[in-house]
């Protein structure tokens, strides 16, 4: 017990020494500098096309990176939204090689942290016999 309480005393006594000195409650800027360095810088997912504060800046890198590293007929039915650092697409697209692609690319932005593609339905080409020359179709159905 006395070991216990000695080392409580110690504690105290530091702590009150610490309260007492200037350093502790200092207001001065130096002092603040690591409080105006955590405050003043944007998260990743916030950071804008030219590095302002954007609240849905994440989506917006997304779609620009997305309309230059795809052709503009892959990109042109989804849209782009963000739920705090998860890129969230929505629309058509045309195959899963595809898809795989997009959420690789938009895993690359600095920010997300995950794809999110429940909205996204696969479409087919309209040329389908001229790809998959096997193909039966009928007045019901289609099958391959």
């Amino acid at each position: 017990m006395d070991s216990s309480n000695a080392f409580s005393q110690k504690i105290r006594a530091e702590a009150e020494s610490a309260a007492a000195s200037s350093d502790c409650f200092s207001t001065s800027p130096a002092a603040l500098m690591p409080l105006l360095r955590i405050l003043g810088t944007i998260p990743p997912e916030r950071v804008g096309l030219h590095g302002e504060y954007d609240h849905s800046g994440l989506a917006k890198r997304v779609s620009r990176l997305l309309s230059e590293q795809f052709q503009p007929a892959e990109v042109a039915h989804l849209r782009i939204s963000q739920r705090g650092t998860v890129v969230v697409i929505v629309g058509k697209i045309a195959s899963p090689r595809l898809m795989a692609r997009l959420v690789s690319a938009a895993l690359a932005v600095r920010g997300a942290a995950d794809v999110e593609i429940n909205g996204v339905s696969m479409i087919r080409s309209l040329c389908v016999s001229a790809i998959e020359p096997d193909c039966e179709f009928s007045s019901q159905s289609f099958a391959c």
